[in-house]
């Protein structure tokens, strides 16, 4: 357990309700790992209550809430995402969504020529509706550990709850059906609960893909009502829905449909509209900011110059056009749209980044010669990411490199009278980075 720690949550920021970080962890980290391990063998581990985190969906949508687990809870839920993963191999998505999308290319090329046809549905509130006893019945299956299962149990219904919960409000937040969202085995046990149902699909011969809510079937098109129908039934005995018919879209495979935030109108592979008018508001916003809070930042920052404000802009503008590399992760929006081959959006975005500039009087209304291409990004990060164009967070290996990151974003002033300890600078450095991830990711929005 003390390994699973070092190596996933060491230099993780954040807090859960208990305000317990990592920091404060591992100063006792020994004795902490034995106190759970004793718990957890004697069947008195308890979690505490998860955190509500709201994520917006988008204009008059509901928005996601996502459950944000105590630090203790979180090295649990990961060693126990390792044993999920072990025992139901299956249902660990081996996948990634641009790999999916080539695979669907491939298969759309194959089959061009003949009456072959795609259905595309999504599941209507998926983690909510996950009927718990079900999803237990599957796990029984394969894990004869009662510690184990007890232990899974509690983390599936241990309740979600806003920072300000009172203990004497607790029956408000149980709830009777789904799985928290945000954890480190959501994901897993998504797949347990629907692996007999993959596994109808995969068995037909057919071309079968799920990407959590995402499903995409395609099959001759005499079979494609048929197998609709499937879904259906199949939905049913799992008290699921799929969303209303004028969201299900079915046709020949060289129509155009949308998955997984791109959109297939083959032979072209392209972004999807929804998807590509959230990246540009993101871009604009960073401007936005600019030009309204620049002047107040400089006045209000104890010691932070324009130049320094500048400089620290330019650096985040670029991290959103080129992505990020972290750890053998790849964050952005360029990585996650690595299979389109339409390439007019990547210039189009080019030229609106550059004329954005416009607004900027501290830039001289004028792009600096520092910007980066989308386009650019796009082919360093098919063909040579690790050249150095693309932001790579592995390079920070000391302190110094990282309190110069640090200054060089704004966060520590450099001509500021206060010291910072290594541990401080390491804290801030990864309190950053994950911050500067997180928002990477948040450029993708919902892809359903």
């Amino acid at each position: 357990m003390t390994d699973v720690f070092e190596k996933r949550l060491k230099n993780k920021s954040g807090k859960g309700i208990d305000g317990v970080d990592s920091i404060l962890f591992y100063k006792n980290i020994e004795s902490n790992c034995d106190n759970l391990i004793k718990k957890i063998a004697s069947n008195n581990y308890r979690y505490t209550p998860y955190l509500e985190i709201l994520k917006s969906k988008g204009r008059g949508r509901e928005p996601r809430v996502i459950s944000k687990p105590a630090l203790r809870d979180k090295l649990v839920l990961s060693v126990l995402k390792d044993i999920l993963h072990n025992t139901f191999p299956n249902s660990v998505s081996k996948k990634l969504p641009n790999v999916i999308i080539r695979d669907i290319v491939k298969t759309i090329s194959k089959n061009e020529d003949k009456e072959v046809y795609f259905l595309k549905i999504d599941i209507k509130t998926f983690f909510d509706s996950i009927c718990r006893d079900l999803l237990l019945n599957n796990i029984k299956t394969k894990v004869s550990s009662d510690s184990l299962f007890l232990l899974l149990r509690r983390a599936i219904y241990n309740k979600t709850v806003p920072i300000d919960y009172r203990k004497k409000d607790s029956s408000k937040y149980r709830r009777e059906k789904g799985v928290p969202q945000g954890l480190a085995i959501s994901n897993v046990l998504s797949s347990i609960y629907l692996m007999n149902f993959d596994d109808f699909f995969y068995d037909k011969g057919i071309y079968y893909v799920r990407y959590v809510d995402d499903i995409l079937i395609i099959s001759e098109k005499n079979d494609i009502d048929y197998l609709h129908g499937e879904v259906d039934r199949l939905m049913g005995e799992l008290s699921l829905e799929t969303h209303s018919d004028e969201k299900i879209d079915k046709g020949k495979i060289t129509n155009s449909f949308d998955f997984l935030g791109y959109c297939i109108e083959y032979p072209k592979v392209k972004v999807r509209k929804a998807t590509e008018e959230r990246f540009i508001a993101s871009l604009a916003a960073l401007f936005t900011d600019m030009k309204h809070n620049a002047i107040w930042r400089e006045k209000n920052s104890n010691g932070l110059t324009m130049d320094q404000l500048k400089t620290a802009f330019i650096f985040k503008l670029n991290e959103k056009i080129t992505g990020a590399i972290s750890d053998d992760k790849r964050y952005g929006w360029v990585f996650y749209f690595l299979e389109i081959n339409d390439f007019s959006l990547l210039y189009k975005i080019d030229f609106i980044i550059r004329d954005l500039f416009k607004r900027l009087k501290v830039f001289d209304f004028t792009p600096p010669s520092e910007l980066k291409s989308l386009v650019k990004s796009y082919f360093e990060a098919k063909n040579s990411p690790y050249s150095g164009y693309i932001h790579n967070y592995n390079i920070y290996n000391t302190n110094e490199e990282k309190l110069s990151y640090l200054i060089k974003m704004g966060y520590i002033v450099e001509k500021s009278n206060k010291s910072y300890t290594p541990e401080q600078i390491d804290k801030l450095f990864n309190q950053v980075k994950g911050k500067s991830l997180v928002n990477l990711e948040a450029d993708l929005g919902s892809m359903s």
